[in-house]
Parts: C-alpha cells; sequence; structure tokens
C-alpha cells in the first residue's frame, strides 16, 4: 500500500484508496451523464418552445393583418356611399389604377 500524508485517511478508515478512486469516477461518470442529459432535454424543449411562439405570433400577425384590411374596406364603403349622397365633396385627386 502506497504511504504519504494523501494515504493516511484511508490507512485509518480501512478503505482502499485505488477502489475509492474508481467509485468517484463512476459518480462523476452519472453525474455528467445526468447534466448532459439535462442540458440536451432543455435545449430540445427551449427549441420547440420557440417555434411554438414564433407560429403563435405568425397566427395573431396574419389575424390583425386580415381585421385591418376588413376596417379599411368598410371605410371606403362608408366613404364611397357618402359621396354617392352628396355628404362628402368629390375625390379631388384621381384614382390611381394598376398598369
Amino acid at each position: 500500500m502506497p504511504s504519504g500524508p494523501r494515504f493516511e485517511l484511508f490507512k485509518s478508515l480501512g478503505i482502499n484508496y485505488y477502489g475509492f478512486h474508481v467509485r468517484k469516477n463512476k459518480i462523476y461518470d452519472y453525474l455528467s451523464m445526468g447534466v448532459c442529459s439535462v442540458l440536451i432535454g432543455t435545449t430540445i424543449y427551449l427549441g420547440v418552445n420557440f417555434v411554438y411562439s414564433w407560429r403563435q405570433s405568425m397566427t395573431m400577425l396574419r389575424y390583425h393583418h386580415a381585421k385591418l384590411e376588413l376596417e379599411r374596406k368598410n371605410y371606403i364603403e362608408q366613404i364611397s356611399i357618402a359621396r354617392q349622397n352628396n355628404l362628402l365633396p368629390p375625390r379631388s385627386v384621381p384614382l390611381q389604377t394598376k398598369k
């Protein structure tokens, strides 16, 4: 058995120094495997959550644009009805058409 100050504790407790380090390294291996698993799981969770949030925001944006377009259409109809009833003056700028 090796001698020296770092081995005295193991001698007094009756523990094999090399067996202790083998067990310690196994524990470290299991801990590192657990930490890696948690990190991989967290990365996957955050990726899925990012995609879900992105899709949700795109859906809300589409609904918002559809609502604005509907309001715009209603305002244009109200303005055209008001012009037909002579409640508004005629258009001063000519309507531009697509070429």
